[in-house]
C-alpha cells in the first residue's frame, strides 16, 4: 500500500494483515473458484472503511487489482507453465 502513496507505519501492519486475511477468508467461505468477486468487494470495502480519509474507491480498487494479480493470477500463470513443462516431460 505504501507503493500507492498511502502513509504506512509499523503499527498499521496488524490492520493491513486483518484486512487482507479476512477478505480472503470471506471469499473462501463462499466456495466460488478463485474467490472472485467476494474477496475483491471485501478488500475494497475494508480498505475504504479502515482508511476512510486516505483511500478512496479508485485507490482501493487499484490496490485490490494489484493484490489479486499477485496472489491469484500470477500463481495461475506459474501453475500453467509448470503444467506445460510436465506435459512435455511425460510425452518424452
Amino acid at each position: 500500500m505504501a507503493g500507492f502513496g498511502v502513509p504506512m507505519s509499523p503499527n498499521q501492519i496488524p490492520v493491513v494483515l486483518f484486512i487482507f486475511s479476512s477478505s480472503l477468508v470471506l471469499g473462501m467461505a463462499t466456495g466460488i473458484p478463485g474467490t472472485l468477486g467476494v474477496t475483491d468487494a471485501a478488500l475494497i470495502s475494508q480498505l475504504q472503511y479502515f482508511y476512510s480519509g486516505v483511500i478512496g474507491l479508485g485507490l482501493a480498487s487499484a490496490i485490490t487489482i494489484v493484490f489479486r494479480i499477485a496472489t491469484v493470477w500470477f500463481v495461475q500463470l506459474f501453475g500453467f507453465v509448470a503444467f506445460l513443462y510436465t506435459l512435455r516431460y511425460w510425452k518424452g
